[in-house]
């Protein structure tokens, strides 16, 4: 007792060790009958852990809870690494990895692969993941900014025999960008920023095609992209911007006047 009064850890230690109890039942539950009711518990959990309304919020085990998802996503990203995956974005409810394909088929191939690894592992058999967009290309800066082409594939019947099927790729550009969010309206800036991020991303797709384009290419031809077609277009942004702000100043002064 005298412990647990200093230490939020083992305050908490047998809470934790009943919440654990009770999600093992639940995913025990879920996989051999099917428990609807388990699996509602199962996917309320974090937000009765998370929401100052709930009966079960407790902020110390809130944060025990954080810090032991977020040890798991590391397990999870060093061993998707091992696999062979690249990852660029992870969190308890995202992961965006890179498969090092260049063709989607190939990439589907080896997503599988990394799946079926993962459910054989201990570690991470209870853990529910599913590819949900494939990139052709993608530039990433974070959650909620980042600008892609992404790609599936659609399969459909051509005639009456079930095995002849056609597949044909349909792709859609995305584009996720709050730091546009942030920048002004006047001048057309905000729409100038997406033109420039769209076509940096049309050109390296184009590129990307050829057979010779390796690492060092990539590299190469990024660098070249920049210098020779988008460094200018956006020295003209940030102008803009400096001009636009001077006015602002500008204005303000007189006002004080």
């Amino acid at each position: 007792n005298t412990i647990s009064a200093f230490d939020e850890g083992a305050a908490i230690d047998a809470a934790l060790k009943i919440l654990k109890q009770m999600l093992t039942d639940c995913v025990r539950d879920i996989a051999q009958g099917g428990n609807k009711r388990a699996d509602e518990v199962v996917m309320s959990l974090s937000r009765w852990l998370r929401s100052p309304n709930s009966l079960l919020f407790d902020p110390a085990i809130t944060r025990s809870v954080s810090i032991l998802e977020r040890k798991l996503i590391l397990l999870l990203a060093a061993e998707c690494e091992r696999l062979g995956a690249k990852i660029i974005h992870a969190t308890p409810t995202k992961l965006v990895l890179d498969t090092g394909k260049r063709e989607l088929e190939q990439g589907s191939a080896f997503t599988e692969l990394l799946l079926q690894s993962l459910g054989q592992n201990p570690l991470f058999a209870a853990l529910h993941m599913a590819p949900v967009h494939t990139w052709t290309t993608l530039l990433w800066c974070d959650g909620y900014n980042n600008t892609g082409v992404c790609e599936k594939r659609i399969e459909h019947n051509n005639g009456d025999n079930e095995t002849s099927r056609e597949s044909q790729r349909k792709t859609e550009t995305r584009h996720h960008w709050r730091l546009a969010d942030d920048l002004p309206n006047e001048g057309a800036v905000q729409e100038e920023f997406r033109k420039i991020i769209t076509g940096y991303v049309m050109l390296y797709m184009q590129q990307q095609t050829k057979e010779d384009f390796d690492m060092e290419a990539a590299l190469t031809f990024r660098h070249n992209l920049v210098k020779q077609h988008i460094g200018h277009r956006l020295f003209r942004v940030v102008s803009k911007l400096v001009s636009q702000r001077s006015t602002y100043y500008a204005a303000a002064s007189l006002v004080k006047v």
